[in-house]
């Protein structure tokens, strides 16, 4: 702001206006002859205490007027200096202000970009531990099954050793059981044939 814009009309100091002749010579005001002299000695002096004062008036007003003049100039170049200054101090804040905003924009953004990739690192780590874990139980499923297979053939091999002796064994009571129905049969024939004899 141009401080020197903020002077105002009437700043400049006033001038004592010009007292007229009349006003300087009060027996111009008078009539000739002995009526003016009369005039002059009745109403002269006080004329002229009149002209006076009022010349001393004009000339103080004048001066007050000055002074008064250079107060608000004085008042007004200090006011445009305040503003000024008050302004160039909120430019700077603001510009402060914006600087840290920027700042804590770019830190907010990053923080969020790490917080990302973070977050994304630690869903593959639980997907890869999944994936592991689900191989890891299949193996062991497998495993399961085929222990349990080989367990099963081992039972099955063994009944079927076992059912095989049995019928063995059964078959080999069946012929003892036929042998000794024909020793009896035998001995029973000749055990006739002696009391017959």
């Amino acid at each position: 702001m141009d401080k020197h814009s903020l002077k105002v009309a009437g700043s400049e100091p006033a001038k004592p206006a010009a007292t007229s002749a009349r006003a300087g010579n009060p027996s111009n005001d008078f009539s000739s002859g002995e009526l003016g002299q009369l005039q002059e000695i009745l109403f002269g002096q006080q004329q002229r205490s009149n002209v006076e004062q009022l010349s001393a008036l004009q000339l103080q007003f004048a001066e007050q007027m000055e002074t008064l003049s250079q107060s608000v100039t004085k008042r007004l170049d200090a006011l445009s200096q305040s503003i000024e200054s008050s302004t160039s101090t909120l430019e700077k804040k603001l510009s402060e202000l914006e600087a840290r905003q920027d700042t804590a924009m770019e830190d907010i953004s990053k923080a969020t970009d790490n917080q990302n990739s973070k977050l994304l690192g630690r869903i593959e780590e639980l997907g890869k531990s999944a994936s592991e874990g689900a191989q890891q139980l299949e193996s062991e499923l497998a495993l399961q099954k085929n222990a349990l297979s080989t367990q099963m053939a081992n039972i099955e091999n063994k009944l079927q050793k076992e059912m095989s002796q049995s019928v063995n064994n059964l078959q080999s009571a069946k012929l003892d059981k036929q042998n000794l129905a024909s020793l009896l049969n035998d001995l029973s024939g000749k055990l006739s044939g002696s009391t017959t004899a």
